[in-house]
């Protein structure tokens, strides 16, 4: 393995530095500024952005708007000293609705509009239009949030602003509220009331009477002495059943996506509708005169009795009828006399009572099912029953209510249906940064690959052209020796024997040895003087 690394390091930094500068520094550039913008882009991702929701509050209300929202279960809150409150941006809606429900703000108004996308040549007209676009969608976002509500339709008419010193008509600003309620549900006073206050407190000079609210059927809702029906109860307890059981699948999911990869989830939760009455009551001891814990009493009874020893007489040989007392446990007395005494009183004392009736007019949960279909072809019983433990306890169900089966699901893209039509939920989360850092990893190696291709085919552009160069010269080079060679005309020797000293005092065997030695030495030497003598022979030889 280190041979390896070894050899790919070398072959890397050979082909690294065979790479031109320029684009080296290149490489760097990009390598440096991809790794840059993914740092950045994982902090900006990571960042939780917020909101505010009011600003302008005096430091008594700005408290007392704190409160509030922890109470709703929001810790994560800032109040800026210019009496500004933010909250995390995706809970913003939510919680300006349940704080205009208590009545909040009361020293400011609702929203804080920015006219977004208006220039310094805008004209007062289009930044009037743009701010009553932005506070009509703020004000449906906050009521969509209400439970019974499906949807919203907010429309403010603001009255046209007089150029006259003197005019004698007068407009007030007015809204109206449609409302699409979920399956017929009813609004709670309370929450009609909220509407109200969230309205009023988001436009200044907005008067309670200039506001209609308009349910589904299109009937206006006053808000105002508002009786809760049958139909509102049974409405709300439809509701209550609806969240419970979101709630519980929310909860059950959160454990199973860490388990499972594919899976499905039915949660039931049956209410108890009953009235239930209980009645106690409560004893108080009286207490007496003088302070004692004895108390007053109502009455009592006395019963005594005593007698002494009875003495024998009658006459001998008799029976004498005269009773004798039995012997009853004696105290000594005055003389020598001895008699008993016997004492009881019962005493009947005074006690307050109190006695308390409740009667509850709500509902209660009886009883929660579950049942988890695993996408899984084999399951033991013994991790069934493990299984059916652990969603037991996240929902706190029986076990006896719990069912958990296993079967291969068919699955259509990312999300599916299984056998039953039911929704078949992908276990695991989706980390973004991840996948978004291994898509810039993946540039910067196309990159470098591009880089380097770039860098080979200038090599071979480059090499090419110094090749056809080359031959380009030595066209040249050859045309002219040819020119050369046909423009010479050899003169005629005299024939005489051509002899070569050094050679004399060798034998003939050593003589061509040497002159194959000298022949290639000149070839090597003179390799375009060769060529011409070739070129010549062949020229004669045709």
């Amino acid at each position: 393995m280190k041979d390896k690394l070894s050899a790919f390091w070398s072959g890397f930094k050979d082909k690294w530095s065979s790479l031109a500068k320029n684009l080296r520094i290149f490489i760097i550039t990009a390598v440096s500024v991809v790794i840059v913008a993914a740092i950045v882009l994982a902090i900006v991702l990571n960042q939780k952005g917020y909101t505010a929701i009011y600003t302008g509050l005096d430091s008594e209300e700005s408290s007392q708007v704190v409160s509030a929202i922890n109470e709703l279960g929001i810790t994560d809150v800032k109040m800026g000293t210019d009496g500004s409150i933010s909250v995390p941006s995706d809970q913003a809606d939510n919680v300006r609705m349940q704080l205009s429900i208590q009545g909040y703000p009361k020293s400011t108004f609702n929203f804080d509009v920015w006219n977004s996308g208006i220039g310094i040549w805008s004209t007062d007209t289009e930044k009037k239009v743009l701010q009553i676009q932005q506070l009509q969608t703020h004000l449906m976002k906050a009521i969509n949030t209400i439970s019974a509500v499906k949807n919203s339709y907010v429309i403010i008419t603001m009255p046209e602003n007089s150029n006259y010193v003197i005019s004698t008509d007068s407009e007030e600003p007015r809204v109206s509220v449609k409302l699409d309620l979920k399956n017929d549900a009813q609004l709670t006073s309370d929450q009609v009331e909220g509407i109200y206050a969230l309205v009023l407190n988001s436009l200044p000079g907005l008067e309670r009477e200039n506001i209609s609210i308009l349910d589904s059927d299109g009937k206006l809702l006053s808000g105002e002495n508002t009786t809760v029906e049958e139909d509102v109860l049974y409405q709300s307890r439809l509701n209550f059943q609806e969240q419970m059981q979101s709630l519980l699948k929310s909860q059950l999911n959160d454990t199973l996506k860490k388990l499972y990869k594919d899976y499905t989830i039915n949660v039931n939760v049956k209410l108890n509708y009953d009235n239930s009455k209980s009645e106690y009551t409560i004893y108080t001891p009286s207490v007496a005169e003088d302070g004692t814990s004895g108390g007053m009493i109502e009455s009592s009874t006395k019963n005594e009795g005593w007698g002494g020893i009875g003495s024998l007489s009658g006459v001998v040989g008799t029976t004498s009828n005269s009773d004798i007392s039995p012997n009853y446990p004696t105290i000594t007395g005055d003389g020598d006399n001895q008699y008993y005494y016997q004492n009881s009183i019962t005493v009947k004392r005074l006690v307050n009572t109190e006695i308390r009736q409740l009667e509850k007019n709500g509902y209660s949960v009886d009883k929660i099912t579950a049942a988890v279909t695993v996408d899984q072809v084999n399951m033991l019983e013994a991790d069934k029953e493990q299984l059916r433990e652990v969603i037991a306890f996240a929902i706190g169900a029986d076990v006896a209510n719990v069912t958990v089966a296993n079967y291969p699901f068919v699955i259509n893209g990312n999300n599916g249906t299984n056998g039953n039509g039911n929704t078949i939920n992908r276990g695991g989360s989706v980390d973004w940064t991840v996948y978004i850092i291994l898509l810039l990893g993946l540039l910067v190696l196309a990159l470098l690959i591009v880089a380097i291709l770039t860098s080979n085919a200038k090599k071979k552009k480059r090499a090419k052209a110094r090749a056809k160069a080359a031959a380009a010269q030595a066209a040249a080079a050859q045309a002219a020796q040819e020119s050369a060679a046909l423009s010479f005309e050899p003169q005629p020797q005299p024939d005489e024997e051509f002899n070569i000293q050094h050679l004399d005092d060798y034998d003939d065997e050593s003589k061509s040895a040497v002159l194959k030695k000298e022949i290639k030495d000149f070839s090597r030497t003179n390799p375009d003087v060769v060529a011409q003598l070739i070129r010549s022979m062949m020229k004669n030889g045709e």
